[in-house]
């Protein structure tokens, strides 16, 4: 009976050990975990820890992760069976990003829980400059140039009015927010104006700077390379003693191609010994100082030079350069039928004139 018992025994322990359950016990199934970190505005850290694996790989993604298998064929392997940092860089900002680890041994793969990482978002600083690009007497386009911005619009002012970020958003024209846009002005009165841009994003607003132009439908007269004639005079002791006029006359066609002159008057210190290089042009206020132009006038006349009336200038600038012992004198201005309050303007005249001034030599 003893010897059966021993029998019996010895049958059960063989018996355990060829049984498949049990030898399965003895491999375990993987593990993996994500543990989410620090954040920045283009990183994110964490770590993935894992135990029983002989491979693990994590991916980090905007939107949902794929299934196990795919995790470990897309994503970035790590050392199996401990717990090892990552840092993924290169991030975009204030974007929600889904982490994820893969391991798997003989028994299959297995999969961590998701973890949301959001990167921190950059705070909005929107700012947009203008950049001038052509410019004619009719139309001119300019570059609007945005950053950091939702909405992006620009307006045109007439001189003298005030622009506000406010108004240019909600009453202008609207432009890309996210990129440069070329725009061209046209079909707009005569007149001087400026253009300014401005950008919003969230609750913060900025303006650029203003950017003049004027606009002109009138005919543009080219004055020639004819000149002829200057004088000198002194002004009168009891007004303007420290100073005395150089006189020059400029022959042009003007805009009925009819024979008229320009008569400039620059205004220069009593011991000027030539015309000086400088800009010239006629003062606002009138007062007639050294260094600016007096009132200037041109005089149409008839094939015989007998003055029939004379125009007068609304704008005038001419700026005086001396080159090899000539003078250059480059000017613009627009010109007037009358001088009086209620006026036409007929043209612009641009000149470009290297001439030599009898009497007043440069020295």
């Amino acid at each position: 009976m003893k010897k059966i018992l021993i029998l019996l025994a010895v049958s059960s322990v063989m018996f355990a050990a060829c049984d498949p359950a049990q030898q399965e016990e003895q491999t375990k199934a993987a593990t993996v975990s994500v543990n989410a970190g620090e954040v920045t505005t283009s990183s994110v850290t964490f770590t993935v820890t894992s135990e029983n694996a002989e491979a693990v790989a994590y991916l980090c993604v905007e939107g949902a992760a794929p299934a196990g298998e795919a995790i470990l064929e897309q994503g970035t392997a790590v050392e199996p069976n401990t717990t090892v940092p990552v840092t993924v860089n290169d991030l975009k900002d204030g974007v929600a990003y889904t982490v994820v680890a893969a391991a798997m041994n003989e028994l299959g793969v297995v999969v961590s829980e998701t973890v949301t990482m959001t990167t921190t978002e950059i705070p909005a600083n929107p700012q947009v400059t203008i950049t001038e690009v052509e410019a004619t007497d009719v139309t001119y386009t300019f570059t609007i140039n945005p950053s950091d911005a939702e909405k992006c619009a620009y307006k045109v002012y007439a001189d003298g009015e005030t622009p506000t970020a406010e108004d240019v958003l909600a009453n202008g024209e609207a432009a890309s927010s996210g990129e440069a846009s070329e725009i061209t002005i046209s079909d707009m009165p005569d007149g001087s104006y400026f253009v300014v841009a401005a950008v919003q994003n969230g609750d913060k607003t900025a303006m650029s700077e203003a950017l003049s132009f004027t606009l002109s439908n009138l005919p543009i007269v080219i004055v020639g390379e004819t000149y002829f004639g200057s004088y000198k005079k002194y002004f009168s002791p009891n007004s303007y003693n420290t100073a005395m006029e150089l006189g020059l006359q400029l022959k042009y066609k003007d805009h009925k191609n009819e024979q008229a002159d320009i008569i400039l008057e620059f205004c220069l210190p009593l011991d000027a010994t030539c015309l000086l290089e400088g800009t010239y042009s006629i003062p606002a206020d009138g007062n007639v100082v050294p260094g600016c132009l007096n009132p200037a006038y041109c005089e149409h006349k008839t094939p015989n030079d007998e003055i029939t009336s004379r125009y007068y200038f609304e704008t005038l600038t001419v700026t005086v350069t001396h080159v090899d012992g000539k003078y250059r004198l480059v000017g613009e201005g627009l010109q007037y039928d009358k001088f009086e309050e209620e006026h036409q303007i007929l043209s612009k005249l641009v000149f470009d004139i290297t001439c030599e001034v009898p009497g007043l030599p440069i020295i």
